[in-house]
């Protein structure tokens, strides 16, 4: 006699699964859920999954608690997406293009069960005005969940003034929408660029000789599902990222007179880096471009020369090592700061805005763990 392999399992709200045999024919395999589930006759709830997955759920589900487990596991089999509210017991059954379920399947679908976070990136940002009266640094983070992709986005205003505050303050949020649902940053850069000389007049009041607000820009776009960052900047704005041996790299390359004259040779004065050859209401400045694998980055900074300058450039005290040092990203980046204003109120009169956002991504085995979990309830 040939055992039947399990089509479905039942997730008590402790998260104990137990593997079930439910019926083919439908009137009969409704019949099992209503009873499995203590609905009323045809009254249980059901929600797909996947193409090869269906959960379901008691109606009354208002008398029964929460069930997390469940939850989690829906997360995890379907990279992230939100699921339905389910509470009390829920079974997780077999689509009829997948009757049954092997071992390994089985197996899967426990592990999910204990998945209990979603993997997916944090991110934190520290900010301080330094010697300035306003801060008119801009952070933007935009998580666009259909695409499994994010957008982080520094904006360094030109100027301290409070319209350069408020006009970074606007586009920030902007261009890492943009940046995410496309997952094209230079795509977004551009369309921003359009959109901040075509709303010009509106900021400056019509004059025609008005002192333009204006910033530079990066932006990392980080895409799960392909394990790729792509970033894209203007100005002198920069990202770094750290590998999994803790060592940094700088992504970006600046976009200001220092560079320019660096890479050809010549001398390179103090006021060089304060010259400024491409920013967001520049049409035809350059716009720089990376795209990466991300399997070997654990984390990535973004930040405003504010903080760079005085840390890392030339014969500047300090050093990024702080980055490493954090125990997370919100460590890091307060610490960043902190010693980046520390270090600019002994080299400057007067210290810059200063800003860091830090990204730590997630670990390479909780991916391919979520990726194994996801390819299965899709294939």
């Amino acid at each position: 006699m040939t055992r039947r392999l399990a089509n479905a399992v039942y997730i008590n709200l402790n998260g104990a699964c137990d593997p079930l045999n439910l019926a083919a024919a439908p009137t009969r395999r409704a019949a099992e859920l209503d009873k499995l589930l203590g609905s009323a006759p045809g009254r249980t709830i059901t929600h797909r999954l996947s193409t090869r997955i269906t959960a379901h759920a008691p109606r009354a589900g208002w008398k029964h608690s929460i069930n997390t487990p469940a939850m989690d596991a829906w997360r995890a089999l379907t990279g992230g997406s939100r699921p339905p509210q389910l509470r009390g017991p829920i079974v997780f059954a077999a689509t009829p293009q997948a009757p049954s379920w092997s071992p390994a399947d089985l197996e899967a679908i426990s592990a999910a069960v204990g998945v209990r976070t979603t993997v997916r990136p944090t991110a934190a940002f520290a900010q301080q005005c330094g010697g300035r009266s306003e801060q008119c640094d801009a952070v933007a983070i935009y998580h666009h969940r259909p695409a499994g992709r994010w957008a982080y986005v520094v904006l360094d205003g030109v100027g301290d003034t409070p319209l350069v505050r408020e006009w970074t303050r606007h586009y920030a949020p902007r261009l890492a929408a943009a940046a995410a649902r496309f997952g094209d940053p230079v795509g977004a850069l551009k369309d921003i660029r359009r959109e901040c000389l075509a709303e010009m007049p509106k900021w400056t009041d019509g004059e025609l000789w008005a002192d333009e607000p204006t910033a530079c820009a990066v932006v990392v776009v980080y895409d799960q599902a392909n394990n790729t960052l792509t970033t894209a900047w203007c100005g002198d704005a920069r990202a770094y990222q750290v590998n999994e041996f803790g060592m940094h790299r700088l992504l970006t390359r600046d976009h200001n007179a220092a560079q320019y004259k660096r890479d050809r040779g010549m001398e390179v004065d103090d006021a060089d880096r304060h010259w400024v050859m491409s920013h967001l209401a520049k049409f035809y400045g350059e716009i720089g471009w990376w795209r990466e694998s991300a399997d070997q980055v654990s984390r990535l900074l973004l930040c405003t020369d504010g903080v760079y300058e005085p840390l890392e450039d030339g014969e500047r005290p300090g050093s990024l090592d702080a980055l490493l040092l954090g125990e997370d990203e919100r460590d890091a980046a307060g610490l960043l700061v902190d010693d980046a204003v520390r270090a600019a109120a002994l080299l400057y009169d007067r210290p810059d805005n200063a800003t860091a956002l830090v990204v730590t991504l997630p670990e390479i085995s909780d991916l391919w763990k979520l990726r194994a979990l996801v390819k299965f309830s899709q294939r």
